[in-house]
């Protein structure tokens, strides 16, 4: 793909689009967390278990992204997002009719799979089309973005469980995803000018990670990425029950105090 093509203009609408396929998996991972000590009395289980449901999220969330990259190059992008998103929705729905906190740890794992795909090819579809300093750009548009709704989530979470019920926050998971496959299908192109069959090759696959862990520039911003992140994994899945166990707040509060704390952060 030549340069001038990268940088073909594509409109602020586009740029949503690509902001909210990636957003799914972050909304989907604070959405919920005004609602943690709520599932504990719920299913008469300890507060151990139900971090569990955060901590198999992230995993797979994790290891999913491994996959899709390489899948990507051999179906296409919209094809693995369309995956994802309906991988993302199976899970919700388990998530919802779960009936025990195990078959709640395996919704959210399933989740977690599915999420990884949006989260992969937003950062894929960006590169496909701009380069150089345009690529920057629209990546701080959407790093930008991505952290509006990392903050709001969980006040949309803490509403939901006041009125709702921790149930509702995977039907509201399921309804964003329903309408990110919806906006996906209809208004998403294609991005990648050739497939390559051969890409998920597990010989292929090595030898591209390999080159990547050989690597000690990306080794040391991908550690400074993982030590960072994993900070935040755990105060996340401390911070609930802190704050409305032993500090006394509601899970509206929560909410409200997330976002306080995710812009002291940024």
């Amino acid at each position: 793909m030549s340069p001038e093509i990268k940088n073909a203009p594509i409109g602020r609408f586009f740029i949503l689009v690509i902001l909210m396929l990636g957003s799914i998996g972050f909304v989907a991972t604070d959405l919920y967390l005004p609602s943690l000590p709520s599932i504990v009395n719920d299913f008469s289980t300890t507060k151990a278990y139900v971090q569990l449901t955060l901590s198999f999220y992230l995993l797979f969330f994790g290891i999913s992204q491994f996959f899709y990259g390489p899948l990507s190059e051999k179906v296409g992008r919209k094809k693995v997002v369309l995956y994802g998103l309906s991988l993302t929705i199976v899970g919700s729905i388990v998530c919802i009719f779960s009936p025990n906190i195990g078959v709640l740890i395996v919704g959210r794992s399933i989740e977690g799979l599915g999420v990884g795909a949006g989260a992969t090819m937003m950062r894929v579809i960006l590169r496909d089309l701009y380069i150089g300093d345009e690529l920057a750009k629209k990546g701080s548009y959407i790093a930008t973005g991505t952290g509006v709704f990392m903050a709001g989530a969980p006040i949309i979470g803490g509403y939901i469980q006041d009125f709702f019920g921790w149930r509702f926050n995977f039907v509201f998971i399921v309804l964003y995803t329903l309408m990110g496959i919806l906006i996906v299908s209809k208004f998403l192109p294609e991005t990648i000018k050739e497939l390559n069959p051969h890409a998920i090759k597990t010989k292929n696959m090595l030898n591209k990670y390999f080159l990547l862990i050989k690597s000690p520039i990306f080794m040391g911003y991908a550690g400074c990425g993982c030590l960072t992140f994993s900070g935040l994994a755990a105060y996340l899945a401390i911070s609930p029950f802190l704050f409305q166990n032993v500090i006394g707040i509601t899970p509206v509060q929560y909410g409200w105090l997330a976002l306080f704390i995710a812009t002291g952060l940024a």
